[in-house]
């Protein structure tokens, strides 16, 4: 099936915490941040010695909060806000999914009025329609997933040629569509 295609993803639990710390050199959000991070620890270790050499008597130093405080509660909001609206974009994303789900069964189950040919033609491009919009919207150069939409086409049952057209096309889940169009519209005639 197609999710076997795919790896699951990790899940980490709470006695993993030494591991992973241990892992962080290895982390690719991490080498894709590293330049903004040491830039931003090289500024803010600057500002910090700029203070301390140039306004020793400042009131922070004295011990006034109130900065940190208004700060804190500001950053603290922002953080809600962003949280939410991560949120808000994972529900979308979630039931657009569903819809594309549901509309692939819906295409299935009307499918029985063509003759057999299209119906099949129909049946494995809808089979393989989900796992290919997936591929597209990944953040994954073209190339990468190649060789993961050929095998989401064999193993839905497209013939050869249909895959090779679906795999070599510059928007294959537009193509496979193209493909059900196809079917149906032999399916007809």
């Amino acid at each position: 099936s197609l999710e076997r295609l795919s790896p699951p993803a990790l899940r980490y639990s709470d006695a993993d915490w030494f591991p992973v710390i241990m892992s962080t050199h290895q982390s690719k959000i991490l080498a894709r941040i590293k330049g903004h991070l040491i830039a931003n620890v090289f500024i803010a270790s600057c500002v910090a010695m700029a203070r301390v050499i140039f306004f020793p008597d400042a009131s922070v130093a004295a011990g006034s909060t109130v900065t940190h405080s208004l700060l804190g509660g500001a950053m603290s909001l922002l953080l809600v806000f962003r949280t939410s609206a991560a949120y808000d974009r994972w529900w979308e994303a979630r039931k657009a999914w569903g819809r594309v789900l549901a509309t692939s069964r819906e295409i299935g189950r009307g499918a029985g009025f063509l003759e057999l040919r299209s119906r099949l033609e129909l049946a494995s491009s809808v089979c393989a329609f989900p796992e290919l919009l997936r591929l597209r919207v990944t953040n994954r150069p073209r190339a990468f997933h190649t060789e993961l939409a050929r095998r989401a086409c064999e193993s839905a049952g497209m013939r050869p040629q249909v895959v090779r057209r679906v795999v070599e096309a510059r928007h294959r889940p537009l193509e496979c569509v193209r493909v059900m169009g196809e079917a149906v519209r032999q399916g007809f005639s």
